[in-house]
């Protein structure tokens, strides 16, 4: 395949051109794939809520800490959007929040899994999960297909 933005041209303007459309499309394909990861981290995280449901808290803390690891990356592919996108990232999420809200949200559902851990609640936990971390995660869902169809 042809790397548009390696053409040898005489006009800048060009070159800048196909570099931005480059970083759009590497931009277009880390979205696409955020979205098939959050769809594999609803998968795991319902795998755990109901093993904590039926009291298999061995497996439902494996695939607890399978998810946090999953969030980590997450987190790092959300970082990875907003510092290609720059200024136009935040401007581009629902309701005019910010990523800083929205880390914010995520940190405090995650200290509330954390206490609900500790605290060895079963059930708290296993709703904490499906009503509370679910919805963020299908939130970003939406926001990185938002993000997405914006680019091409």
């Amino acid at each position: 395949m042809l790397n548009i933005a390696t053409v040898d041209t005489t006009d800048g303007a060009h070159n800048m051109s196909a570099d931005n459309a480059a970083q759009s499309e590497m931009i277009c394909d880390v979205l696409r794939d955020g979205c098939s990861y959050l769809d594999d981290l609803g998968r795991l995280l319902f795998t755990a809520s109901g093993q904590f449901r039926v009291g298999n808290g061995a497996e439902a803390n494996s695939s607890l800490a399978e998810l946090v690891s999953g969030l980590g990356l997450l987190v790092q592919t959300i970082d990875t959007v907003s510092t290609a996108m720059g200024a136009g990232f935040d401007a581009s999420l629902p309701g005019n929040q910010s990523l800083q809200i929205l880390a914010n949200s995520l940190n405090a559902v995650l200290r509330e899994i954390l206490h609900a851990q500790e605290r060895k609640d079963l059930v708290l936990l296993a709703d904490l999960l499906e009503y509370e971390l679910a919805p963020y995660l299908e939130g970003w869902k939406g926001i990185f297909a938002s993000l997405r169809a914006g680019l091409s």
